[in-house]
């Protein structure tokens, strides 16, 4: 089973950018097929008509599982790019859990209590201001799905 986080901070290669920036990532799916490419005309002619199949159907797959590939958004830029990674049957893509075990806001990458880069806990500081009036805010957001396990990523 692989984990991967919902952000992370990796390089940008886009023009305007060329340094390390946070990364939104999501899966990449393939696209629907177009029906107006120039093989699907041909094979779709072909097969118009009577006379059965006849293109060779392929049956001998051999792998069970698909490469990854992981398709990164610059938060800075929105510049896409793509990097794969090994096979694997289960994947997931999760919240990041700080050490001191609280959650981390995957957008901002931010702990949600303090609101510093980090989790309070390792500067031992308190809640900082932030809510109306910059009074302290003490709220720790959870999100945990039914059936699942939080677990330490690092």
């Amino acid at each position: 089973m692989v984990n991967i986080p919902k952000t992370k901070n990796t390089y940008c290669k886009n023009k305007e950018c060329k340094k390390h920036t946070l990364h939104k990532v999501t899966q990449y799916k393939k696209g629907k097929d177009s029906l107006a490419a120039q093989g699907k005309r041909r094979y779709d002619r072909k097969q118009s008509g009577y006379g059965g199949q006849t293109k060779p159907v392929f049956h001998k797959k051999a792998k069970t599982t698909k490469k990854i590939v992981l398709r990164l958004q610059c938060q800075s830029c929105k510049h896409f790019s793509q990097r794969p990674i090994k096979r694997c049957k289960h994947f997931e893509i999760v919240l990041i859990e700080s050490c001191a075990g609280k959650m981390v806001d995957e957008m901002i990458f931010s702990c949600v209590c303090c609101g510093g880069p980090g989790c309070c806990g390792d500067r031992g500081e308190g809640p900082v201001g932030g809510g109306i009036d910059n009074e302290p805010v003490n709220v720790v957001v959870v999100v945990v799905e039914p059936g699942s396990q939080r677990r330490k990523m690092w």
